[in-house]
């Protein structure tokens, strides 16, 4: 079989990606992977690669050309697909600060001049769903914040995820057929349906896809349990984990009972729900239009 363009899955954050990198991208035996969760493995070649690329992007001036060294470490690391798909996962490259606003193309022609031609999917959130659901993953640490004052200390997330913005900046380099967009929400749905459209735009088999995905949901929200632990320590011993103060037997006992208790949730502060809707219901107008999604059906600010 000839070489096959490669696919890069570049986000979103907490849309189902290490589900995909791990129950799906990592097994299906049409599929080379070289992202998650393969980064510090042999494969690890293309996340170097693909990390010098992302380097260059960053900062106000304009990057230079990729050299040639970033691009023989690509081309090596995909040398031995034998047939299958390659496909580099990494959530990370949606992120805001690759495609500044005077050069919103940075990135995709990046990696172009890395890879040659590739195809680029996108999987979706809403917006307000997905922004909540990151910052219980965020704040599950020593220096845990209040949602407000996480989102004023962290506000580049909020104008991260304009998905249209996004899909037509690769589009304008790689072209609208290379560029498919899906629904986190279908995933968690309705799988088979989700594997369908998007075995039919990557190309690998479908019914294969759709088993692998069964039943799968890989980094979940954290626990109510945990979220209201990490709140009280931040008070009582901050910086400082309980955890490591119990004996191993004990210590695994206290996580087994933080890891129960349903999903936390944790509404965003109203004075914030204004200005996200504000943020994303243009463009996600945009999105719904253009690669025709049922937006409307999952309560995307539109």
């Amino acid at each position: 079989m000839a070489d096959r363009v490669p696919i890069f899955h570049i986000g979103a954050n907490k849309a189902g990606s290490t589900t995909l990198q791990q129950a799906l991208f990592a097994r299906h035996p049409d599929v080379f992977n070289l992202g998650k969760p393969f980064e510090r493995s042999t494969r690890g070649g293309a996340c170097r690669a693909v990390d010098a690329v992302c380097a260059l992007c960053e900062g106000e001036a304009s990057p230079h050309p990729v050299g040639v060294e970033i691009r023989d470490k690509w081309r090596a690391s995909i040398e031995s697909a034998g047939g299958r798909l390659p496909v580099f996962s990494h959530e990370e490259l949606i992120r805001r600060r690759y495609y500044p606003e005077n050069d919103i193309l940075r990135l995709p022609n990046a990696i172009v001049q890395m890879a040659g031609p590739v195809r680029v999917m996108i999987v979706t959130r809403h917006q307000i769903e997905l922004i909540e659901s990151l910052y219980i993953h965020k704040a599950n640490v020593a220096t845990y914040q209040p949602f407000d004052r996480w989102l004023k200390a962290n506000d580049e997330w909020i104008g991260t995820y304009r998905f249209h913005e996004i899909a037509d900046a690769w589009a304008k380099v790689v072209g609208d057929e290379n560029v498919g967009v899906f629904l986190f929400e279908e995933l968690v749905r309705d799988p088979k349906s989700f594997a369908d459209r998007l075995c039919s735009f990557i190309g690998i088999d479908s019914v294969q896809a759709a088993l692998l995905l069964s039943d799968q949901h890989k980094n979940p929200r954290k626990s109510s349990r945990t979220q209201a632990y990490v709140k009280l320590r931040s008070k009582l011993l901050p910086r400082q984990s309980l955890g490591a103060l119990l004996p191993e037997k004990v210590r695994e006992r206290w996580r087994g009972f933080l890891e129960g208790g349903g999903a936390s949730r944790e509404p965003l502060p109203k004075q914030w729900l204004t200005k996200i809707r504000d943020t994303y219901r243009d463009d996600n107008q945009r999105l719904a239009e253009r690669f025709r999604l049922p937006l409307e059906q999952y309560g995307y600010p539109l």
